[in-house]
């Protein structure tokens, strides 16, 4: 059964990967970096682009609780595209005075996602 952490993260991040997509106009292109094992793709925005992307959805993230925050981290990660993934760190530098020792692992784990 989802937590309740889980079906919020969801829903907001429905909410936030449809953002780059419109902004984009255009469907992601696969992008292979050196050092990443499996591809990503791109929509091709800018930062700054991505930026106002974020700071619609900001006050909904800082809604969140700390769990529901690192389930939509995890969601954006887990996508492989590169946008998605900077959003992504972008709710855990929210977290940040949050997050202790113990979340190391559960971090950790996050970032595996990003490569």
């Amino acid at each position: 059964m989802p937590t309740k952490a889980g079906v919020a993260a969801r829903a907001l991040y429905k909410q936030v990967v449809a953002a780059p997509d419109k902004a984009a106009g255009r469907k992601p292109k696969v992008k292979r970096v050196v050092g990443h094992p499996v591809p990503v793709e791109a929509y091709g925005l800018t930062v700054g682009r991505m930026r106002k992307v974020f700071v619609r959805r900001i006050a909904d993230v800082a809604a969140l609780d700390l769990d529901a925050r690192l389930a939509l981290a995890s969601l954006l990660l887990k996508s492989h595209y590169e946008e998605e993934g900077h959003l992504a760190l972008g709710v855990l530098r929210m977290s940040v005075d949050q997050l202790t020792t113990a979340h190391f692992s559960t971090i950790d784990a996050l970032l595996d996602d990003f490569c």
